[in-house]
């Protein structure tokens, strides 16, 4: 499903705030938007199968290495956890 802006809103802007044409939206338009509010509801549910991906390897300077994984590369194998947040 794309999501698609209001009309008067422009993706591109400086800092990356959508615009108007009298100026960046509020906090309360954005949210009151469809397209917010459309990503508010879930679409997957528990027991649907996760959407396959693939990220690089890091060697252990945090450098990218050739090797790529895809999560499909463990289905049926092993549990698998994702982690996002800052190691520092």
């Amino acid at each position: 499903m794309e999501h698609r802006l209001a009309a008067d809103v422009r993706p591109e802007t400086s800092g990356g705030q959508p615009t108007t044409a009298r100026g960046p939206k509020s906090r309360e338009e954005i949210k009151a938007s469809d397209w917010y509010q459309d990503l508010q509801n879930p679409k997957l549910r528990p027991g649907d199968p996760a959407l396959d991906f693939s990220l690089p390897v890091l060697d252990t300077n945090h450098g990218l290495t050739s090797r790529v994984v895809r999560l499909s590369e463990f289905a049926g194998q092993r549990p698998v956890a994702l982690i996002f947040g800052s190691y520092t």
